[in-house]
């Protein structure tokens, strides 16, 4: 036989066994699956706010309106910070930009106030703030740093409230007190970055810094007695546990 009827053979031997394979309904080869990048997340925080309450308030007793100053050691808890927590919910649309919904509670603090007794006037003056908290909704954007880490960014408004008390009153001379309740209500950017860590399939942790704008001013008074608060930024630092799923 010679070398042109062997090649020719082996040809048609070839597409024989093809066409009988596909006939007889061989395996299919299926394509792997796509990666699922959109998902609904939900995480639960833990973390400390610094805030300087301290230094953002002020106060006038007499008519001469002399300015008193934070009276040492009788500051409550919150004046410069204290812990906080909250939770958010997000949803990736793929594994770079996301939106989120959150809330955090902010601390309270307590401040009490002396005037400057050499200006000829004395006086007390407290101020307190109650049940803060603050609530946002941000754009996410993530970076990938390796298959489990990813560094991200958020930037958003929230809405800060809370209650805040003031109380107060001249002592020497005599001639004026004031007490009353302001609403803290206002609108400031909010802005986060840190980094997350995915593990066990759907759950991650998360280690992130939040800066809280403040800036408004709240007042009270009466003929011999003032005082105002300029909300201070807040800055959190929070730990994370969150999980991922899909609908």
């Amino acid at each position: 036989m010679s070398l042109k009827k062997l090649l020719i053979m082996t040809a048609a031997g070839a597409a024989t066994l093809g066409t009988t394979a596909a006939m007889a309904g061989g395996p299919d080869v299926m394509a792997a699956p796509a990666p699922v990048d959109s998902y609904f997340y939900v995480e639960a925080n833990v973390g400390y706010a610094f805030q300087n309450y301290v230094n953002q308030a002020s106060a006038a007793v007499g008519t001469v309106g002399v300015q008193i100053l934070p009276l040492s050691g009788v500051q409550g808890d919150g004046a410069s910070g204290g812990l906080v927590y909250g939770a958010d919910f997000g949803y990736m649309f793929n594994q770079y930009i996301g939106l989120e919904l959150g809330w955090t509670y902010l601390p309270r603090f307590a401040n009490t106030f002396v005037s400057n007794v050499t200006a000829g006037a004395t006086g007390l003056m407290g101020v307190s703030l109650r049940n803060a908290g603050a609530a946002w909704g941000a754009l996410k954007l993530v970076a990938p740093l390796t298959e489990n880490f990813d560094a991200f960014f958020k930037a958003g408004v929230s809405y800060k409230y809370g209650s805040l008390v003031f109380a107060g009153a001249e002592q020497t001379p005599p001639t004026g007190s004031v007490s009353g309740v302001d609403k803290m209500r206002e609108w400031r950017p909010v802005m986060a970055a840190g980094v997350s860590y995915g593990f066990a399939e759907d759950w991650m942790a998360s280690v992130s810094w939040t800066h809280f704008w403040g800036g408004s001013t709240y007042a009270i008074s009466a003929p011999a007695v003032s005082t105002d608060v300029v909300t201070p930024a807040s800055d959190v630092l929070m730990m994370s546990l969150g999980y991922k799923f899909s609908v």
